[in-house]
């Protein structure tokens, strides 16, 4: 059984509901299947083929479009083959990054959002304490009054100068957090179709840029070459180990 082959059985785990029967369309299997141009007949005697193997049963194959069900050797094949995948996956050192980046991202911005909530309540607070001290010496009413409210004025003014100097922190701890976000690896390993990292993406942000393009092409390059192969010798390996007993 060839690559082509692996991979429509795995489609078809996808289209067909248990082990009943399905209608499909040719576009409906190919179409699933990148990379590849069908010949005539070819998808026909694919699926013909699981029937002789007891993979699926094809009912009938009309004018490109086919009724087949999937039997329980095909169903189970196809089990045993994600969940080594998925095995595959998960202790791949590409996703192993990818999720402890994307834990580190989210703590990073928990405490970039945290510090900026930090500093506009100062802010908030100075803006309002002067507002008052600024108030209070426009209404006083006496020299006694006006003397007593210049005098809050200017420590509040001072106190603010040293606030200034508290936001002026806050200020680099945000920057230095919003870096370390940026310098994450959270971008998401190539992986076979239908299976993921199990990790959540971190949305994008105003603050924080995306990836250079020149940066992510090459990632997406590396990591669709290592997901290839990585496919190709497990489905083999299933396969062959299947039907050699």
């Amino acid at each position: 059984m060839d690559d082509i082959a692996i991979k429509i059985l795995d489609t078809l785990f996808d289209l067909c509901e248990g082990e009943g029967y399905a209608i499909l369309e040719e576009d409906e299997i190919t179409s699933r299947i990148s990379g590849h141009t069908f010949g005539p007949d070819e998808l026909t005697e694919i699926l013909e083929g699981f029937s002789a193997d007891g993979l699926a049963d094809l009912k009938y194959a009309e004018n490109r479009v086919y009724c087949i069900a999937m039997r329980t050797k095909g169903r189970n094949l196809i089990k045993q083959y994600r969940e080594r995948l998925q095995r595959l996956i998960d202790e791949n050192p590409e996703v192993i990054a990818y999720r402890d980046g994307i834990r580190a991202a989210q703590e990073d911005r928990a405490e970039r959002e945290a510090l900026e909530e930090e500093r506009a309540r100062l802010i908030r607070e100075q803006e309002r304490r002067l507002a008052e001290a600024q108030d209070s010496v426009e209404h006083a009413s006496t020299s006694e009054e006006r003397e007593t409210s210049q005098a809050e004025l200017a420590r509040v003014q001072e106190e603010n100068k040293e606030g200034q100097a508290r936001v002026e922190e806050i200020d680099e701890r945000i920057a230095a957090a919003e870096e370390r976000e940026r310098s994450r690896n959270t971008t998401l390993p190539s992986l076979a179709r239908g299976y993921q990292a199990e990790a959540t993406p971190v949305p994008p942000t105003t603050k924080t840029p995306s990836l250079r393009p020149n940066r992510a092409f090459f990632a997406a390059l590396i990591g669709s070459a290592i997901g290839a192969a990585v496919v190709n010798v497990i489905f083999w390996i299933i396969f062959l180990v299947k039907y050699a007993k």
